[in-house]
């Protein structure tokens, strides 16, 4: 593991000078040595996700074309990578966003590609056959399918995809939002479980004003916020999840003193915000004023998750060297990927006990009445397509005639 440097250079974007970066406490992070080969050889990483079960966690390897789903437990006071699953699947390419739309299937969004859909197996920890020799059984690697939920040619394209997120409304409903970071613009997506899979059923353009790569992006627990990096202006965007939302709603909130902003989540109660800074060595912790998002802000702390050492490995670019991708878990924990320190530990703190979860959007009703519209527009879309049908056999049947 990388020990964290000292040094507390402060952060100056545009002019505005945010917190003197401390050092975080970094949480030692043990394997097997199979598993740290594997880890070490996953190359550049992109994003990193916490699957449902809190157990285990999901990496996107963006040139090694692969995901790696590990499970972690906790040990003598830190983390130990038990086991880890190399998955293949046809149609990754470049894989840079994940999330988990259940338990056992993750979309990826394919940088250069489309968004797809993986199902994992049911026992992600049974023994399969090592990726080298050697390994063990806690190595695996598995070849999977993977189906195209959306890309170019859907009614509501997808392209460039980086980022994506999930938000699971009921059992076999979610939204998914996706950051499109060359067209410059976040579309709404809300998918149903069809079979043992997942179908895209309604589409929008939800965000575009004021967007230059929107590079990460994540619902908040409760439902009510969405918060995105917006890596060209070096701020991240809050915006009220709610009917006002469109390509022409600029941002509720801004939040700077970022570099290049990428992975962002929120804590479990919804009331702060921890933003990965690529293109520096921080982690930057941000606060709500109370349940709230919106205004200006700087961050409360900026950590220190890297030291020189690997920072300046990956500084191939400005807009590199620093941490891509954070997951957070219950106790506090972050979990931070990059290039060159695949997967790294720190402890920002659990939520304070004395705040409140921030109220939670309604739901029960409110997807009743998204799926009945949901179905409606189905239904319409049917019968205009019947209707086509029949209008074209029509027209061969005179040209015959």
């Amino acid at each position: 593991m990388n020990q964290p440097s000292s040094r507390t250079n402060v952060v100056a974007i545009g002019g505005a000078t945010a917190a003197a970066p401390a050092t975080a406490a970094e949480s030692t992070i043990t394997s097997g040595p199979g598993v740290a080969a594997v880890l070490a050889a996953l190359g550049r990483t992109e994003d990193v996700v916490l699957a449902p079960d809190g157990e285990h966690v999901a990496l996107a390897g963006f040139l090694a074309n692969d995901v790696v789903v590990a499970r972690l437990t906790n040990a003598d006071g830190g983390i130990r990578v038990e086991s880890v699953l190399v998955i293949h699947a046809l149609g990754l390419v470049n894989p840079h966003g994940l999330d988990f739309l259940d338990a056992h299937t993750l979309v990826v969004a394919n940088r250069n590609a489309e968004l797809l859909t993986i199902r994992l197996p049911d026992d992600l920890d049974a023994p399969r056959p090592p990726s080298f020799a050697g390994a063990g059984d806690a190595v695996g690697r598995v070849t999977l399918a993977g189906r195209v939920l959306l890309d170019a040619t859907s009614a509501v394209p997808v392209r460039t995809p980086g980022s994506v997120a999930v938000r699971r409304l009921d059992d076999g409903v979610a939204e998914v939002y996706v950051c499109n970071n060359y067209v410059h613009e976040v579309t709404r997506h809300v998918v149903v479980r069809a079979g043992d899979g997942w179908e895209a059923l309604r589409g929008e353009v939800l965000l575009r004003a004021g967007l230059a790569i929107p590079d990460g992006i994540t619902v908040s627990p409760c439902g009510r916020w969405l918060a995105l990096s917006n890596h060209d202006t070096h701020e991240v965007f809050t915006y009220r999840l709610d009917a006002s939302l469109g390509p022409d709603t600029p941002p509720a909130g801004r939040l700077t003193g970022l570099n290049y902003p990428h992975g962002l989540r929120f804590t479990a109660d919804s009331r702060r915000l921890v933003v990965a800074d690529a293109g520096l060595p921080y982690l930057a912790v941000f606060s709500a004023t109370g349940a709230r998002w919106d205004g200006p802000r700087q961050p409360d702390r900026v950590v220190r998750v890297m030291d020189d050492a690997v920072y300046r490995r990956g500084r191939e670019n400005p807009q590199e060297g620093g941490p891509k991708g954070v997951a957070l878990l219950p106790d506090g924990t972050a979990l931070v990927t990059s290039e060159h320190q695949t997967l790294a530990a720190f402890t920002l703190g659990p939520d304070q006990p004395d705040r409140e979860p921030g109220p939670r959007a309604p739901a029960g009703a409110a997807v009743a009445d998204l799926l009945r519209s949901v179905q409606a527009d189905a239904h319409t879309a049917r019968a205009a397509a019947d209707t086509a049908a029949a209008e074209r056999d029509r027209a061969r049947a005179d040209l015959h005639e």
